[in-house]
């Protein structure tokens, strides 16, 4: 009887002890020791290639409490990591001269990073950020990268500490930039199949999660944008990056409020648009049962690494869709511009829209005096042949304004004289024609 007492007594102790802390932040101190451990191939040049993944290992750090542990791997190609620093009256602002990498799980110190995102990141800090900006020479190999971890507890600020820094001797890369736009998609009650179940993001289900799609809105900009239909009343619902299956905590290809499957949030569909943050894993966003169901117009911005934002608005997108006027009128300098994902910003003013997915691509254009040359591109991929030419041999085709003409695909011109003014031009998919007019 006087042990189960004792126990007793500490039990009350423990309990009354509890309640008195209830209210307090997790109490930690800051570790000073975290190593990440040189890698076995340290020494080799890594092979990089699609699918691969590189493994790392640090030592877990001591915060002092039982807490999860979240993990990023920063690299470089210079000598040494620059912090970001604002521009004071002596010296220019300075940004970080590194990529941050997240792990395919991210709150294990022995994790891997994929082939893919080193790749990218090596490449991007040489300068080199899409599909046709590319070496068409051979994959590129850099020496002496340097890597570091970051350890941080989630949730508390100021909780990072960061480890040494390891060499890897020598990475070659592969490219890793996408020929086209990408979709997330949209898992949940909303996509429920006929018995109102969940049903897996994998490659095998692509033709149901068709309808769940929303697409990148261009090549590499790592921004989706486009409108769904979501029931009324409660629903739960997460995005994938991709059809990969389901995925872990804390990692992609699942993207949600909160990183651990069950961690969900509300979010609420109004005609104001309302942002909400996003990070890799597998918690879920709900809706109020008030919800009264409609369409919803959702953006997520994942082009900042650490600042994932989801923005919701009511209404359905028209959707604005895009070809690309490359010739004479589009020159910049005297020359042709490069249909190229670099030349992006460029082509902004030489496109031609479908509003709305009719198919019908039009603008009106501003064209000086002179013999006018141009085809048309449907993505910035570079040079080569395009869908929308006039002639498959690469000839020049004479065009009458006003005529509609063919199109094949090749690299042959359409051109014709012209005294100066605007133009209208409008290529029609569904017509499988090209046509150019002066502009009333």
């Amino acid at each position: 009887m006087k042990k189960l007492y004792i126990f007793a007594a500490i039990a009350a102790t423990a309990l009354g002890f509890t309640a008195c802390e209830d209210d307090k932040e997790p109490v930690y101190s800051q570790p000073t020791e975290f190593v990440l451990n040189t890698p076995p191939m340290s020494g080799q040049t890594y092979v990089l290639k699609a699918g691969d993944m590189v493994n790392f290992t640090c030592t877990q750090p001591n915060y002092g409490v039982s807490l999860i542990t979240n993990y990023v791997l920063d690299v470089t190609t210079e000598a040494e990591f620059v912090e970001a620093a604002e521009a004071t009256e002596d010296t220019p602002a300075v940004e970080v001269n590194y990529k941050t990498l997240s792990p395919a799980v991210a709150n294990v110190a022995n994790f891997d990073i994929k082939a893919e995102d080193l790749s990218k990141a090596l490449l991007q800090l040489a300068g080199i950020d899409g599909y046709s900006a590319y070496p068409k020479d051979g994959d590129p190999s850099y020496s002496d990268v340097k890597v570091r971890c970051r350890a941080f507890l989630t949730g508390i600020e100021g909780s990072e500490i960061a480890s040494n820094v390891v060499t890897l001797a020598g990475v070659q890369v592969y490219n890793p930039f996408p020929a086209e736009p990408r979709f997330i998609y949209l898992v949940g009650n909303p996509s429920c199949n006929e018995a109102g179940q969940w049903v897996e993001p994998s490659a095998g289900n692509k033709s149901h999660y068709e309808p769940w799609g929303i697409e990148e809105t261009g090549v590499g900009t790592d921004i989706y944008e486009g409108s769904l239909e979501i029931p009324a009343g409660e629903q739960y619902f997460r995005f994938y990056l991709g059809l990969e299956g389901w995925g872990g905590d804390n990692a992609l290809p699942s993207i949600g409020p909160k990183g651990v499957d069950g961690e969900n949030d509300p979010i609420s569909f109004s005609s104001t648009p309302e942002t909400y943050k996003a990070v890799p894993g597998k918690g879920s966003w709900f809706t109020p049962s008030t919800w009264e169901g409609g369409s919803v117009t959702f953006t997520l911005d994942m082009t900042k690494p650490d600042d994932w934002k989801l923005t919701v608005v009511t209404g359905a997108m028209v959707k604005e869709n895009y070809v690309y006027l490359v010739g004479t009128p589009s020159m910049l300098g005297g020359n042709w511009v490069e249909p190229s994902a670099s030349n992006a910003s460029h082509y902004e003013n030489w496109r031609l829209v479908d509003r709305g997915g009719t198919g019908i691509y039009t603008n009106t254009f501003d064209v000086p005096e002179g013999d006018v040359y141009f085809r048309v591109y449907g993505e910035l991929t570079g040079w080569g042949a395009t869908p929308y030419s006039a002639d498959a041999s690469g000839a020049n085709i004479s065009m009458t304004l006003g005529d509609a003409y063919e199109f094949v695909t090749g690299e042959g011109n359409w051109t014709f004289p012209w005294t100066g003014g605007e133009l209208v031009f409008t290529l029609d998919t569904k017509a499988g024609t090209m046509i150019v007019t002066p502009a009333v």
